[in-house]
């Protein structure tokens, strides 16, 4: 009688773990938690500031030249 005890106590044991490592997948296929990590944003919002403080010009320096559309050099043939 003691062997079969043992023995039924040892499955019972062994569903009872299978159903914690159940119940366990099933909370997370139901409720899965997200968790979202902080980032430093402060290189980005250095970044950001700086270049609304100082509004860049344009940087070209080429330069039109218009020509007046009477003057234009012949052609030679």
């Amino acid at each position: 009688a003691l062997e079969v005890f043992g023995e039924v106590q040892s499955i019972v044991e062994s569903y009872d773990e299978e159903n914690k490592r159940l119940r366990s997948m099933l909370r997370t296929v139901i409720g899965p938690e997200i968790k979202l990590h902080m980032i430093d944003a402060s290189p980005y919002v250095k970044a950001t500031t700086s270049t609304s403080e100082q509004p860049e010009e344009p940087k070209s320096s080429f330069e039109f030249q218009l020509s007046q559309p009477g003057e234009k050099s012949p052609k030679e043939e």
